[in-house]
């Protein structure tokens, strides 16, 4: 079994609060980093090229530049410190959820204001080393918030979906049947939350980083046809076992696109405003999948 398919693995929630509850904090740490240094020595393990041809183009730079050789161990420690952090806020409870992830001031005053007002709301993320962190944070603070997530759950996802549901996510893979509760939700004026930088065969081209990927186009539909508000944004570690949420209102195109377009402008704009959070939280960013498999392969 290689570290890919370690990490992977159902029962790696479970080994991971096992030893965030046998474990210090620090050692705990060590033993993560330990994996994630031995998991980037091996350079040809798909997590590791697709990591590394994603944060080079996010970057603009060759992806055998001395800062993206440097950047993917550092992206693969951040990633076990955050399950290290997400597992002793999970075996301490939802006060110690709250404690470790924070939400931007003015993020928060836009999401109360929206919620407020009685409008539905689509957050749409990155993924981050601390995305269910912040999935279990939001949900303590917007209780009934649904979930979008991949139809095909298997080995740490489905582990993991059981544990966001301990929590009260309502975690929903996307159907016909989960995007008719997630209208309904949105219209009712509700909270629907999904990853939106990862690529999709059944999405759209758009532009994300000055190159053209494939990616979900759902997530504009949605706030499309309820008339919702779109919020882009992702989370970082500002301090160990603390991380803090930003984001952005995307704002409604222009009146007068067809429902279709109408859509699509807006996705754009919301991979326009992508970019920015990405950047900022770029140590952090950990999709393990190639947005841009034809960039990985000429390399």
């Amino acid at each position: 079994m290689d570290c890919t398919t370690l990490a992977n693995h159902r029962w790696l929630p479970k080994m991971g609060l096992v030893l965030c509850n046998s474990l210090p904090r620090e050692l705990a740490y060590a033993v993560g980093e330990g994996l994630a240094n031995a998991i980037s020595l091996q350079a040809r393990l798909p997590l590791v090229r697709a990591i590394t041809s994603n944060v080079s183009v996010a970057l603009g730079l060759p992806s055998d530049h001395a800062t993206v050789k440097a950047l993917v161990p550092r992206i693969l420690r951040n990633f076990m410190r955050a399950q290290v952090d997400l597992y002793r806020a999970v075996r301490d409870g939802p006060s110690e959820i709250m404690h470790a992830c924070e939400f931007d001031p003015s993020l928060l005053q836009a999401i109360t204001q929206l919620r407020e007002q009685g409008r539905g709301l689509v957050l749409a993320g990155a993924h981050t080393t601390s995305f269910d962190l912040l999935l279990l944070a939001l949900n303590g603070v917007f209780p009934s918030v649904q979930a979008l997530t991949t139809p095909n759950l298997r080995g740490s996802t489905r582990a993991m979906n059981t544990i966001r549901a301990r929590f009260g996510l309502r975690i929903t893979p996307v159907s016909s049947r989960s995007l008719k509760e997630a209208i309904q939700n949105l219209r009712a004026g509700g909270v629907v939350v999904t990853g939106i930088d990862v690529p999709d065969p059944h999405g759209a081209p758009f532009r994300l980083f000055g190159h053209e990927a494939r990616l979900p186009l759902g997530h504009a539909r949605l706030a499309q046809r309820t008339g919702a508000s779109l919020i882009v944004g992702a989370c970082g570690a500002i301090a160990p076992g603390r991380y803090l949420a930003t984001g952005s209102i995307v704002a409604r195109p222009d009146a007068g696109k067809d429902e279709d377009g109408g859509a699509a402008c807006w996705a754009q704009s919301s991979y326009n405003a992508l970019e920015s959070h990405i950047r900022r939280w770029i140590e952090e960013w950990v999709m393990p999948h190639p947005l841009w498999p034809e960039r990985m392969a000429a390399r």
